[in-house]
């Protein structure tokens, strides 16, 4: 198995690959696009998940050439006709880097590299929906190489795709989203206004809001991130996610009148943690299953978060077989869980927990 994580400069090349990488991928932002409600082509938005435009990328892929590390480009989104022609121009024009593959939800988009020529790899994000061997065929039909599983699959179902003649790759950690991300119309983004404009100044995207929203954990916190920086980039989060008001209403409209068991601050997530999302205990299901390369979803994370996620994955990978059962590995996985991410596993963000 190989491990994928996101890359989001050239400096983080050479210690993402010490940490246990085996590729990278990125998206690119360029000014003006616009795709799935977010400032970017690639389902993401802005500097902080982004490299900033082709001189960027290509200072990337000029790092990963040199540590040897395959580069994917994501263009994962579903595009509308003019946003299609720009997602077409910045993957013809990123050919010129070298890239190793693309990362693509769009069937026009896999149609349009395979026409051009491209012959390098192409995948099927998680948006493609390949929930079975047809799909999976199918994908392979149209010129893809490797298939991005739903994060909703089953240990099961998953076990059936093992014959596909696809490679099949699978989001072990970060992101766990509870919908299927390509029946999903929530944007990943807020955005209530431009006067702070978090999503282009590499330094405000990558430095200063990473670090203000792991700061923003209680309700008084981000009441203090709301005064620092208005409402625009402290909304910056998946629309999905944010909380909402339970109330009765009354025939004319009005809301009634209601206790704290009918009235509550609530989220679609229930109040379940999207992030710290993790898989690693099943790896050995996953080794039997197939499954060819394990993707961190860590893009937008600062480089420390990063760095931890991959030595946790590459250490968990290393541990296959090196236990008597799975009840010692899975101990040993909540033991690198805690680790890693300073909490306590907790099976309601578990990939694969039935």
């Amino acid at each position: 198995m190989r491990i994928l994580s996101a890359v989001n400069s050239a400096a983080e090349v050479n210690v993402l690959r010490a940490a246990g990488a085996d590729e990278l991928f990125c998206g690119i932002y360029e000014k003006g696009d616009v795709s799935h409600g977010n400032r970017a082509l690639n389902r993401r938005e802005g500097l902080g998940h982004s490299l900033d435009g082709l001189d960027e990328f290509g200072e990337v892929a000029a790092a990963a050439a040199d540590a040897g590390l395959p580069l994917h480009v994501a263009l994962n989104s579903f595009y509308a006709t003019a946003v299609l022609a720009a997602a077409k121009r910045q993957a013809e024009r990123t050919l010129a880097y070298r890239p190793a593959g693309f990362i693509v939800s769009d069937i026009a988009m896999l149609l349009h590299l395979r026409r051009i020529g491209w012959p390098g790899h192409v995948s099927i994000s998680v948006g493609g929906v390949a929930l079975n061997s047809q799909a999976m065929l199918f994908y392979r039909e149209l010129g893809a190489d490797r298939v991005v599983l739903p994060r909703q699959l089953s240990l099961a179902e998953i076990a059936a795709l093992k014959d596909a003649p696809v490679d099949k790759e699978v989001i072990v950690l970060e992101s766990r989203c509870f919908f299927m991300d390509g029946f999903c119309n929530f944007h990943h983004t807020v955005v209530k206004g431009a006067s702070f404009d978090a999503g282009s100044s590499r330094f405000l995207a990558r430095q200063v809001m990473p670090r203000l929203k792991s700061l923003a954990g209680s309700r008084r916190q981000r009441k203090l991130l709301l005064r620092l920086v208005g409402r625009g980039p402290a909304a910056f989060g998946r629309v999905c996610s944010c909380p909402f008001e339970i109330a009765p209403l009354a025939a004319d409209g009005g809301v009634l009148p209601a206790d704290d068991r009918s009235r509550k601050v609530a989220s679609i997530f229930g109040g379940h943690t999207v992030e710290k999302a993790c898989g690693l205990c099943f790896l050995p299901e996953l080794v039997r299953g197939g499954i060819t390369h394990l993707k961190i979803a860590n893009r937008g994370m600062t480089l420390a978060a990063k760095t931890a996620t991959v030595r946790f994955a590459r250490s968990a990978l290393d541990a296959v077989g090196e236990f008597g059962g799975a009840a010692p590995f899975r101990e040993a996985i909540r033991r690198g869980y805690g680790q890693c991410y300073q909490a306590s596993c907790d099976e309601r963000n578990c990939y694969l927990h039935e």
